[in-house]
């Protein structure tokens, strides 16, 4: 058995970035590389079209990989997974497909080197967005299905041809969370910083509540996504305004949180650099800080005369106890000094 005092975690971090469209997922993801970060950017919806709002020596930080996953080709969630497991792999550019067999046969081909295990911290890996993989893996599930004859939530069997009419059921949700799972797990053991972004959906909790969360395949497979992440960030448009925050209190409809109790709701531009840097700590309550004010009067080195009189302790104390009141010090000392006696000292002439 190892004491926690001699263990040492990994530094990288797992971050869950989700919202309603256009309310500035990609653009909060895409801010590691104004602070020198390099980016590993998986796009599988065209999303990163937004990484030209970058500076020209900020895109030279950025690797671009993509992938367009489609109904008709579910290549998405193949890649993910290979992707994810860390393994040396290379993507062709034409398709999207790890050693795709089409484009091995061409000389001409473009091929995309991928090796997770080989990064450093300095490197993170932006999947934009794993909702869009969970759809690629709903359709995987229903090819699967369709290939094994097996009949969809009607009860009808359906060919090829036909699975844009295939209903899915229990089975195909079942595979679609077994292949998330496989992929959320890794991304959760992972020693590289990652970044996820997802959509948002609605769901009811145990105490009947609703709160929003990352929509990562079926509604009920969400509501327990974000225990895969280190951090869940939480983007939405309120009173004209974009909004980012990462504090578990932030919303009570909202499911938000940092295992680093990192707050970025209170930061006037919004940037990814304390998950990784660790730079801002989470705001301390006023009165806290008002407090510490105090106590940090109280210990502050005093030379005091061995012949002080009574009179002087007790006006400290009452100016003292005026402070922590929010009184008037003077009202607080003559009350006091009414009662009190003058006692000389040994030494007092």
């Amino acid at each position: 058995m190892t004491k926690l005092s001699n263990t040492v975690d990994s530094e990288a971090q797992h971050i869950c970035i989700f919202g309603e469209p256009y309310t500035g997922k990609s653009t909060l993801a895409m801010t590691p590389a104004t602070f020198g970060k390099l980016l590993l950017w998986f796009s599988f919806d065209r999303g990163h079209t937004v990484l030209r709002k970058l500076a020209p020596h900020q895109q030279e930080l950025v690797d671009l990989v993509r992938i367009p996953d489609t109904k008709d080709n579910p290549v998405g969630i193949q890649t993910a997974l290979k992707v994810i497991s860390g393994a040396a792999i290379t993507i062709c550019e034409d398709h999207a497909a790890v050693d795709c067999a089409v484009c091995k046969r061409v000389d001409s081909s473009l091929w995309t080197s991928v090796n997770l295990n080989a990064l450093s911290l300095n490197t993170v890996v932006v999947f934009d967005h794993i909702t869009q993989i969970a759809d690629s893996a709903m359709q995987y599930a229903i090819e699967r299905s369709i290939r094994n004859h097996e009949k969809d939530a009607t009860g009808v069997v359906l060919d090829m041809k036909e699975k844009d009419y295939f209903k899915p059921g229990h089975g195909q949700y079942m595979m679609q969370g077994f292949l998330m799972t496989k992929f959320l797990t890794n991304v959760q053991q992972s020693n590289n910083h990652i970044i996820c972004i997802a959509h948002v959906a609605e769901v009811e909790q145990e105490d009947g509540k609703k709160k929003l969360v990352p929509l990562i395949g079926s509604v009920p497979y969400s509501r327990n996504s974000p225990k895969y992440f280190d951090h869940l960030v939480c983007c939405e448009v309120t009173n004209k305004e974009h909004r980012f925050a990462s504090d578990t209190t932030y919303s009570a409809s909202i499911v938000s949180g940092s295992r680093r109790d990192i707050s970025i709701e209170h930061k006037g531009k919004p940037t990814l650099e304390p998950f990784f840097s660790g730079s801002i700590p989470k705001i301390s309550n006023t009165g806290v800080v008002e407090a510490k004010k105090v106590l940090t009067s109280l210990v502050t080195p005093a030379i005091v005369s061995p012949v002080a009189s009574v009179n002087d302790a007790t006006k400290k104390r009452s100016e003292l106890l005026a402070r922590l009141n929010k009184t008037t010090p003077t009202t607080t000392t003559s009350a006091t000094s009414a009662n009190t006696q003058p006692t000389q000292g040994p030494n007092t002439p």
